[in-house]
Order: structure tokens, then C-alpha cells, then sequence
């Protein structure tokens, strides 16, 4: 989270004017609040039921709409960005596979 880093609004603004787009990744409305004031780009967010390695207890479903009304940044659903990235690899192994065999 945010008080982790020495100053994520200063790391921010480098990463911005390298031209770096940021997307930042939170578990709570409160996190998505400090990443929005920071000025990242993005708001990927997790919540407990997205496999660990967060703290809170909120579910993601019951957090997006929570950190939508929070926020001004576009926020993106973790766990359906993992949906569609698995699904994206199991359908080109498929078709990889189905071309071999022709």
C-alpha cells in the first residue's frame, strides 16, 4: 500500500513524465483514494476473495462499486482481467493445437 513507499506521489510524477502509464493496485477504498491523489492512471482492484496477498476482508464484487464511488480513475476488476488473460492462453494453446494437427 501506499505508506510502503517513500513518496508514492513523487514516484508517481517520475513514472508520469518518463511517460509510464501506472495502475495501481488496491484492496480498499482507502487505498484507491491515496493512489488517486498520487495521480496513477489506473485502479486495478483485489479484494479477499482474489486469492490472498491483500489485507482486508471486503470481496471484490462488494469493493468495486465502493471504490468507483470513491473515485475519478478508472477502475478495473482484478479477478476478470485474470478471467480473460487465463481464457486468452487456453484458446490460443487450442488453436496452436488445432493447427498443428491440420
Amino acid at each position: 500500500m501506499p505508506e510502503f513507499y517513500y513518496s508514492l506521489a513523487d514516484f508517481s510524477k517520475k513514472l508520469k513524465d518518463a511517460g509510464i502509464t501506472i495502475i495501481g493496485k488496491v484492496a480498499s477504498v482507502e487505498g484507491a483514494v491515496e493512489f488517486e491523489k498520487a495521480g496513477v492512471d489506473f485502479i486495478s482492484v483485489k479484494g479477499a476473495d482474489g486469492g490472498g496477498h491483500i489485507y482486508g476482508f471486503t470481496g471484490t464484487f462488494s469493493l468495486i462499486p465502493q471504490v468507483v464511488d470513491a473515485v475519478n480513475v478508472t477502475v478495473i476488476n482484478s479477478i476478470i482481467n485474470s478471467i480473460i488473460a487465463a481464457l486468452h492462453s487456453y484458446i490460443k494453446e487450442r488453436l496452436v493445437f488445432l493447427s498443428c494437427e491440420s
